[in-house]
């Protein structure tokens, strides 16, 4: 098979973005090596350097599937390109692209940036043949009016991380590793500073914990050094005021790292199936703050989720669905000529 994957979220030397479709691409080239995967990156401050190469690339290429990793505006006009073909083309959804929520104390540019590539995103729906959902509560906020008119299928597919890399490491290890005191580190991920994640919630929520423990921010730093981070911590934190399907919680329960969290996206989900974590208030500090202290002991058992959700959210099975999915769509294709 020869698959195409564009995406407009791509870290590079210069930008330190999410590396999760990085992760997908190099996972299925490694675990199918017969099969031609390459990937277009969209960069943010030039979207039509993109098309030109999409253009070049279909010019040199016979592709049968093409594969959108986060919606908007690039990904509607590079579909484009594909009206009339027997291509058959795949949009995933992550979050914000559909949500269209950019948080409460963004710009006002940010915020009708986020609610344009809203716009773009549903137009997806009636240029692209499958649509992927990070979680079921990001499927939700898809109106079923416009699925019906569309005519695309939508399912939800959850993300995965990689076992290899996101491991259990000796605490003190970790602490060690990144130069550290021995205190309990609340962990909290905001790469990109966004408004959404709440981080004054956050940081408050920490302050009143008491001397013990220490906010620690992982943010624009070496990916080597994440599952350090993780490991070196007493909890994840996440207030977030919306969510498709935060990947830092997957990474932590690989790590047995126990996640406190307001209820978004698809949290509670993993949440409820652990004996070491909880949910908290996402409005009240105080009884945020409440809720943390009296879970103390709860907090601190290390369960093996990690083994427990080993299935849900390991590349060792999640590329062989994703393999599975590409098959039958490209022969769907060949029954259809």
């Amino acid at each position: 098979m020869n698959i195409l994957y564009i995406t407009n979220v791509y870290p590079t030397e210069k930008i330190n973005s999410t590396p999760i479709v990085k992760n997908i691409y190099l996972q299925y080239k490694e675990k199918y090596p017969e099969d031609n995967i390459e990937i277009i990156v969209f960069q943010r401050d030039d979207l039509f350097d993109g098309i030109k190469k999409l253009r070049k690339k279909l010019k040199s290429t016979n592709v049968d599937v093409l594969h959108a990793h986060f919606g908007g505006m690039y990904a509607f006009l590079a579909s484009l390109f594909f009206i009339g073909s027997k291509l058959k083309k795949i949009i995933t959804f992550h979050g914000t692209e559909i949500h269209g929520r950019a948080g409460a104390n963004a710009s006002l540019s940010k915020k009708l940036l986020v609610k344009l590539n809203k716009q773009f995103s549903y137009l997806c729906f009636f240029t692209y043949d499958i649509a992927e959902f990070i979680s079921h509560s990001l499927k939700e906020e898809i109106p079923d009016t416009l699925l019906h008119l569309s005519g695309c299928k939508a399912h939800v597919s959850n993300l995965s991380v990689d076992y290899k890399f996101f491991r259990p490491i000796p605490k003190e290890k970790a602490i060690s590793h990144l130069q550290l005191k021995n205190k309990k580190y609340i962990l909290f991920v905001n790469n990109n500073n966004s408004a959404i994640k709440r981080e004054p919630y956050a940081r408050e929520i920490v302050s009143k914990l008491g001397n013990d423990y220490e906010f620690l921010k992982l943010y624009n730093i070496d990916y080597e050094l994440v599952p350090y981070y993780i490991n070196a911590s007493y909890a994840l934190l996440i207030t977030s005021e919306a969510e498709g399907s935060p990947n830092i919680v997957r990474e932590a329960l690989a790590c047995n790292l126990p996640i406190i969290s307001v209820d978004v996206g698809d949290v509670r989900e993993y949440v409820e199936k652990t004996e070491n974590s909880i949910m908290i208030e996402k409005n009240d500090i105080d009884e945020a703050v409440k809720t943390i202290i009296e879970n103390n002991e709860k907090l601190n058992n290390r369960e093996d989720t990690r083994s427990a959700f080993d299935k849900d959210i390991s590349y060792d099975y999640s590329i062989q669905k994703l393999h599975r999915l590409y098959l039958d769509i490209v022969n769907e294709a060949k029954s259809e000529l």
